[in-house]
């Protein structure tokens, strides 16, 4: 997917809280994981932050999206401090 898609699905998830209606995990997830899968683990990471900062627990899932980003990219300090977040 383009980066834009990332950014549609961000709007959506802001458009989601305007209208009371709170994300879920899986609504982040969904984000997270194109991040992750288009190399963006700073995005990703954030996104994360966004998600534990709105109340919302991460789950295994989305740390893994996470970690397989940091691996695929050789960033092992990055998966190490993730890891240690868990």
């Amino acid at each position: 997917a383009k980066a834009d898609d990332t950014d549609r699905a961000a709007q959506w998830l802001n458009h989601m809280v305007e209208h009371g209606v709170q994300p879920t995990v899986t609504s982040y997830s969904t984000i997270i994981d194109r991040l992750s899968k288009n190399g963006d683990v700073i995005a990703a990471q954030q996104w994360l932050t966004h998600m534990t900062e709105a109340g919302i627990d991460a789950d295994v899932v989305a740390y893994n999206m996470i970690l397989g980003a940091c691996g695929r990219a050789g960033n092992v300090d990055a998966a190490q401090a993730l890891f240690n977040q868990m």
